[in-house]
This record gives C-alpha cells, structure tokens and sequence, in this order.
C-alpha cells in the first residue's frame, strides 16, 4: 500500500477537479435556488398585479358608463324637453294642451324640473299609451301626478266624449 502522500500527489489534479466540481455544483445549486425563490415571488407579484389591473379596467369601465349616463342625462334643455314630449304626445294621438314649468329643484347630486302638463285625449287606452311613452323615453321622465276629468267636444261626427288629464311630470339633471 502505498502512503497517502504519494496517492495525493500523483492524483492531484483529479482530486482538484473533483473538489472544482463539487464547489462548483455547490455554488451553481444555491444559485438556481435563490433564482427559484425569485421567480416565484415575481410570478405572485406579476399576479397580484394582474388581479389590481383587473380591478382597475373595471373600475375605469364603470367610470365611463357612469360619464356616459351623466352626459346622457345632462344634455337636456327646455326646448329639448319641450319638444321630446311634443313628439312622445304626437306619436301617442295625444294633444297638449299646456306645458307649465315649476322650479327647478335642486338636490345634492342632481336637479329636479318638473313640469304641470295638461293633454287631451279620447280613451283611456291612448292615456295609458301615451304615460308609456313617457316614462320609456330615453330622457327620463317621471310621472309624479295625474288628474282625469271627462268632457265632451264637438266633431265632425258630434259630440264626443273626450278625457283631460292634468298631469305632474319630473326630469333630472345631474350635477357635476
């Protein structure tokens, strides 16, 4: 047997690639594990950022339908509305007698307009025509109030009777 010695020296550069290798191995086996540990915490951050992106992009939709709705809502004048109900009343064989504005009303987020509108119609089919119209209309209109008296009016045919409703109708205007 010969003496460690004379094994190590005649081995040496073997044995000093090996104790290479294994420092090697050492060393690139810590890298991979931190690197592994890095990319798993970037893929929970990229995560975490994808979910607060998501809920950004909703929140940004909904903003916008928001606007949409509120300059939807808010492109109203008197003359607007004054002709909207002029076309609703035509479209539903209803005549208008008058149109009386009140005061605007005027709430934290919003304006109410409301308006004392007197129409004339000869059943109470067309009436029910007619209020749904209104209330399906895309400007929003409320009614409030409604009062029905009968009468008669003359025709081509003769008297007829006809029904006059005093009706209490609101719009809004949101504020900005």
């Amino acid at each position: 047997m010969e003496p460690v010695e004379v094994y190590i020296t005649r081995y040496k550069n073997k044995i000093l690639n090996v104790l290479i290798i294994i420092v090697t191995l050492f060393t690139t086996y810590n890298i991979y594990k931190d690197q592994v540990k890095a990319i798993q915490i970037l893929k929970a951050s990229k995560q975490k950022e994808t979910e607060k992106n998501e809920i950004l992009d909703t929140i940004s939709k909904m903003d916008k339908k928001i606007m949409d709705y509120k300059n939807f809502i808010n492109k109203k004048d008197m003359s607007t509305i004054i002709d909207d109900l002029g076309n609703i009343a035509d479209n539903s064989n209803t005549k208008i007698l008058s149109i009386k504005p009140e005061l605007e009303q005027p709430y934290p987020l919003y304006l109410k307009y409301t308006f004392n509108l007197v129409v004339r119609v000869n059943n109470y089919h067309i009436l029910g025509k007619f209020i749904s119209k209104l209330e399906k209309s895309d400007n929003v209109y409320m009614v409030e109030g409604l009062g029905i008296s009968a009468d008669y009016a003359s025709s081509k045919e003769g008297d007829i009777k006809v029904l006059t409703i005093n009706m209490k109708i609101s719009t809004y205007l949101i504020k900005d």
